[in-house]
């Protein structure tokens, strides 16, 4: 017969197990592509905007139900690049961008696609891993696939968190799927790295600009943004070290980042001074500091924990 003691244990433990297959399940259920879609026939096209350098462009799905694109000077287009009446077309926005609250919906349309959907096309972004946020496309030799940004030039690059337009020719049937892609198309973001604001728990902080290196790492201000998450921020001088609360510490120049009392973690950069300041690649904050968000949007730098550690 089990002690109470070890029944104890046991129940324990299927506890802890069922609460882990809960929170994988509650995590593959929340992933969705960065993009959302619309695709319908063409019912009119009309300038917009104050200077009528925009159209509006209004499609009814075969539900019957309509919506608005909004065309810009930067939506890239796929297939034909003039927009008629009576065709077909995907637009695709930013999925969690502030909508207007008006009806029929406006979309501003960061890729349209004119003509019939493409089954063998996946636009969304990819994460260090290449895995799509959606997580259904996880790309793998890259070694063949031709790389290029909205105007046709060599990307050359981190690919990384960035929005892509891949185009493949067979994937396996796993979920994701895989597949080495003939052809990838690099989407610009909106606003410069540098001119964008970096949001910390869902505020504006006030700190220098982050910046993008040749290779298009994103590099942040540490003391800025951990501090905005309520870590204290120390420098050492005789080191030339950063200690960031009690769980985190690294070398100017050195690639090594420590966390707790486990083994030091590299990253893509060392971090750097600029202007006195030190800054440490976008990824420290997932990866090291283990924050659940940290990329990088259309128009801002958004780094967000709901349950980010504390000293």
């Amino acid at each position: 017969m089990f002690s109470k003691k070890i029944v104890g244990w046991i129940l324990a433990i299927v506890l802890v197990v069922g609460q882990m297959a809960v929170v994988s399940a509650v995590e593959e259920s929340q992933a969705h592509s960065y993009f959302g879609t619309f695709t319908g026939i063409v019912q009119e096209i009309q300038p917009h905007g104050s200077d009528g350098k925009m159209e509006l462009v209004l499609v009814e799905n075969e539900e019957g139900a309509i919506a608005n694109l909004v065309i810009t000077e930067t939506t890239y287009f796929i297939g034909e690049d003039q927009i008629e009446l009576g065709q077909e077309v995907t637009g695709y926005y930013v999925a969690d961008a502030p909508m207007l609250m008006i009806y029929p919906p406006q979309y501003p349309a960061k890729v349209v696609h004119i003509g019939d959907q493409d089954s063998q096309m996946k636009i969304d972004r990819f994460n260090d891993e290449f895995i799509s946020d959606d997580n259904m496309l996880k790309l793998n030799d890259l070694s063949e696939t031709e790389i290029v940004d909205e105007q046709g030039n060599p990307f050359t690059k981190i690919l990384s968190g960035r929005q892509l337009i891949v185009f493949y020719d067979i994937s396996t049937k796993s979920i994701p799927a895989q597949t080495n892609p003939s052809k990838i198309i690099v989407l610009d973001r909106e606003k410069a790295i540098n001119e964008m604001d970096i949001v910390v728990q869902g505020g504006v902080i006030d700190g220098p600009p982050a910046f993008e290196t040749e290779e298009g790492l994103i590099m942040v201000p540490i003391r800025a943004i951990a501090e905005a998450l309520d870590y204290e921020v120390q420098w050492h001088n005789d080191t030339r070290k950063v200690s960031v609360g009690n769980f985190s510490e690294f070398q100017i120049g050195v690639n090594q980042y420590t966390f707790a009392k486990m083994m030091p973690i590299e990253l893509d950069s060392e971090p750097v001074i600029v202007n006195d300041r030190s800054f440490v690649p976008l990824s420290y904050f997932t990866e090291v500091l283990q924050v659940q968000e940290a990329y990088v949007g259309e128009y801002e730098i958004i780094i967000n924990d709901p349950a980010v550690l504390y000293e």
